[in-house]
């Protein structure tokens, strides 16, 4: 198990582009910093790693645990877990608004659970985001703390199978919160 725990300044990882291929199980918790608690960078590619968690960090603007400027991709884990992060601004777990892309694809199991925005997106705040094919995809109490004036929705495709649920967000309070990029809108959800 390899561990990023309490850094500072920066956060867990810094750099235009990060990839972390087949590793066994990785964590971040605890991690702090301005943009991307754990992670932030222009392009940020996980893939085939055994376990993936992202676990009490946080980020005084955008994006909790993740910060990414380009696209981000989060396919092919056995399971990927974001717990507990927080962001003052946007994006509890996720910020990706100017994101080419965000997809989490292919992986065993899609966990938020209790990540917190200030702002939007108590667990995802993006322009475009492909969640397909994954075992189980769970969304559960993932909190933004305004009045949920962030609302609008570009593209959502969701498709989890039997197995994917969304649970207890409060009234006015969103786990995803997608802003329209080019005037186009559209969400897929399917099973």
């Amino acid at each position: 198990t390899d561990y990023f725990y309490g850094n500072g300044a920066g956060g867990a990882i810094f750099g235009s582009s990060v990839a972390l291929s087949y590793n066994g199980s990785i964590k971040f918790r605890g991690n702090c910093a301005k943009d991307g608690g754990a992670i932030s960078g222009n392009k940020i590619v996980l893939f085939a790693n055994n376990e993936i968690e992202f676990s009490e960090n946080q980020a005084d603007v955008w994006g909790g645990a993740i910060c990414v400027t380009g696209e981000v991709e989060l396919n092919d884990n056995g399971s990927l877990i974001f717990c507990d992060n927080y962001s003052s601004y946007e994006g509890g777990a996720i910020y990706g608004y100017h994101a080419i892309k965000v997809a989490l694809n292919n992986n065993g199991c899609v966990r938020f659970t209790g990540n917190t925005a200030d702002e939007g997106g108590g667990a995802v705040y993006c322009g475009n985001i492909t969640v397909n094919d994954n075992g189980r995809v769970e969304f559960v109490e993932n909190f933004v703390k305004a009045s949920g004036k962030h609302t609008s929705y570009n593209r959502l495709v969701l498709s989890c199978g039997s197995s994917g649920f969304f649970v207890p967000h409060s009234i006015q309070k969103f786990a995803v919160t997608i802003f329209p990029q080019f005037g186009h809108s559209q969400i897929n959800l399917s099973s």
